[in-house]
């Protein structure tokens, strides 16, 4: 994770990477309510997230990292059917 924050806010180029979520980090993960066509900063404006829901263990597909409009930065994943985020850092 801490990787992804570093070469996310040194902006380096970004590539899908597959991880395996574990217990630890498990309930940190919540799932994103929509399912948008595009990641923009807006997907994290008003009540996106899904604070009950968190990905099995397992692998998650990292797609993107993105600060929002609220000054965090957050992992966004696919497992399944479903988005996840994972707050790396904010202001």
């Amino acid at each position: 994770m801490e990787r992804l924050r570093s070469d996310h806010e040194s902006k380096k180029p970004f590539s899908v990477k597959i991880m395996n979520v574990t217990e630890a980090e498990r309930n940190v993960w919540v799932k994103i309510r929509k399912d948008p066509e595009a990641f923009r900063k807006s997907l994290f404006d008003g009540d996106w997230a899904d604070a009950a829901h968190h990905p099995d263990l397992g692998q998650l597909r990292i797609l993107r990292v993105i600060t929002g409009h609220d000054g965090v930065s957050r992992i966004i994943a696919r497992q399944g059917d479903f988005l996840f985020a994972y707050p790396l850092h904010g202001n």
